[in-house]
């Protein structure tokens, strides 16, 4: 099948060729037995119900079609046809109607938007014709455009391979330059004249694939830093690697510190083969917080989750204002500061800027705090970058904090039990499909209270004895993103109102609360902490920021295990093999939702019974 991503270039020698035969069969006395390809580039005649694969008509006039597709796609940089929300879509049907106005109403429209020659025009509209048997190489070799190429064409490739070379090393040039001459501004009182040079790396805290965090010192005035370190030149990809950190520089220059509830940035550094975010540090992250509680305790205290979720929205009111998603809230990236009680949202390396989409290449964060939606959403995601995608959805980060605050309640993921281990990348979907959605019990007339007693989800909650406006709370955070309130509405909720809203007021209510559950620094403090670093180790990413207060107490903290959730780097086009386990996982979801958003359930009764099986034959797999 042609397709951009099928066709080859070798800038060298200036030749350029047609690849990947995995779909392709001979056309006589073939012994495929398949018509895959990729959907969205069929031609109209292999969406007859009368197709079959061995048929005549499965000629080069289906690769004809696929070929004036990719033309336009090129020319225009998107994808001739998608549906309402600007997505290219799986659906056969929808997709089949798609093609059908493409070749009437649509026609003239899309030739318009091209700023090209009309013999161009013709030779594409020749591509597209209804009949395949018109769709022939005689035909389209016979046009004025193919007439008007003449070869060898091997000098004109090496040519505008160098100018795309030359233009884009100037661009990443500039770029480099203006970030050196520009740094974040420093706006908070503990701000002190900060200079790269005067840095001195003093231990290293963590270490994951191309990251690094580090304890630093600013030797001009003794002032204690954090750094973090991200290496460019790998055996893959360094150039990408590069480009998504200076993508994240130009989030933090976006934030410019503007807010007390996110991590003081003090200055970057980018090198040939490595970049540096100097930041300040802090005692601990609330993975190690809360494990060091659940030792001494058996709930969370509620003073201090009320201040953690006043600084959480808070950080994310301030990053969504500025057209910020984080992407990647979880409990390793808030982090809190014992001596002052500042506790801050960190780490913008899956942020996503919704000003600058087109440089964004991922679907960022980590999975097991994926909402529903970023699992089933679209295979071909990556060739539409619309807000309209669930990646570029604000309301993943409500999701987020809803998981890291039931996390905390629990001392471990909430989907888990408690020494179960972490599910790693797809695993994920078998867990959050244990998740219950209030709202679907209460469009059926079912009051929170009544619903509480069959979710086997938040029982565990209610068994703690927690207060139902915080499990309440959890509930309004943990649902498909058409149904996560806006922040705003979000700070309505009853245990919202509750929290303190000063920072003074959080300050001292969080100092005071570390202060009373760790005063005895002689023996339970220390215990507690060294118990907590082994969990860690075994069981979780090692803490970036549990590193001042186990260094102060001389608490041994071992190597970083290489256990992690999954990696948070995931690119847009990586997609695992679908197992039967995430097939299904994504079906269930898939209904899940579909379910929700039928206004009259009774109408849904048929469905529900067929599918109500599933869960319980998946989750026993």
């Amino acid at each position: 099948m042609v397709k951009p991503s099928n066709i080859f270039f070798n800038r060298v020698q200036g030749e350029i060729k047609l690849g990947d035969y995995g779909e392709a069969r001979i056309l006589h006395d073939s012994m495929s037995s398949t018509f895959s390809g990729t959907l969205c580039y069929w031609a109209p005649e292999r969406f007859s119900n009368d197709y079959k694969h061995d048929d005549l008509t499965y000629n080069i006039g289906c690769n004809v079609w696929s070929l004036g597709i990719t033309l336009i796609e090129i020319i225009l940089g998107e994808f001739p046809y998608k549906d309402h929300k600007g997505r290219i879509t799986e659906n056969i049907v929808l997709l089949q109607k798609q093609i059908g106005e493409l070749q009437t109403t649509n026609w003239k429209h899309l030739l318009g938007q091209m700023s090209i020659e009309g013999s161009v025009k013709e030779f594409i509209k020749k591509c597209l014709v209804t009949s395949i048997k018109e769709r022939t190489y005689d035909m389209i070799a016979g046009t004025e455009f193919c007439k008007s190429i003449k070869g060898p064409y091997n000098e004109v490739v090496r040519k505008y391979a160098e100018q795309y070379e030359s233009e884009k090393q100037a661009f990443e040039n500039r770029l480099e330059q203006d970030l050196s001459k520009s740094t974040v501004e420093h706006k908070t009182p503990d701000t002190f004249s900060f200079k790269v040079s005067q840095v001195k790396e003093v231990s290293k805290i963590y270490t994951r694939n191309y990251t690094e965090i580090l304890e630093g010192i600013h030797e001009l005035d003794n002032h204690p830093i954090g750094i973090k370190k991200r290496f460019f030149k790998s055996h893959e990809s360094p150039q990408k690697k590069k480009d998504r950190f200076i993508y994240e520089i130009e989030v933090i220059k976006k934030l410019n510190n503007e807010s007390p509830f996110l991590t003081y940035i003090y200055d970057y550094d980018i090198k040939d083969r490595e970049g540096s975010v100097y930041m300040e540090l802090m005692d601990m992250n609330l993975i190690g917080l809360y494990l060091a509680i659940h030792e001494k305790e058996k709930k969370f205290p509620k003073p201090l989750l009320e201040c953690i979720t006043f600084s959480v929205v808070n950080a994310l009111s301030y990053c969504h204002e500025k057209n910020i998603i984080h992407c990647d809230v979880k409990p390793t990236n808030v982090l809190i500061n014992q001596q002052y009680g500042k506790i801050k949202l960190t780490d913008f390396d899956s942020a996503v800027d919704r000003d600058n989409l087109d440089d964004y290449d991922r679907i960022g964060g980590t999975m097991a705090y994926w909402t529903p939606d970023l699992f089933i959403m679209d295979k071909d995601r990556s060739q539409v970058k619309s807000e309209s995608q669930p990646q570029f959805n604000p309301k993943r980060d409500i999701w987020g904090l809803g998981m890291t605050l039931a996390e905390a309640l629990l001392g471990h993921l909430p989907y888990l039990e408690k020494d179960e281990k972490a599910p790693r990348g797809y695993e994920v979907l078998k867990y959050v499909i244990k998740i219950d959605y209030a709202q679907e019990f209460e469009r059926r007339g079912i009051c929170f209270e009544e619903f509480l007693k069959y979710s086997q989800f938040y029982k565990k909650y209610v068994s703690l004895n927690y207060d139902i406006s915080i499990i309440r709370f959890l509930s309004r955070c943990l649902q498909f993103m058409t149904y996560i309130p806006s922040l705003k509405e979000l700070q309505k909720e009853e245990f919202y109102q509750a929290c303190p809203k000063s920072n003074n007021e959080i300050y001292q209510i969080t100092k005071k609360q570390l202060n009373s559950m760790f005063q005895d620094t002689s023996h339970s403090f220390c215990s507690t902490l060294a118990a907590t670093s082994t969990i860690l180790d075994n069981n979780e990413e090692t803490s970036r920021s549990f590193r001042s207060v186990l260094s102060s107490k001389k608490v041994d903290v071992s190597e970083p295990s290489s256990f992690d959730r999954m990696d948070t780097s995931m690119s847009l086009e990586e997609e695992p093999k679908s197992t039967l386990d995430i097939k299904c996982g994504k079906l269930i979801l898939s209904i899940h939702e579909l379910l929700l958003g039928i206004k009259d359930f009774s109408k849904a009764y048929a469905v529900i019974h067929w599918w109500a099986p599933i869960p319980n034959y998946y989750r026993q797999r």
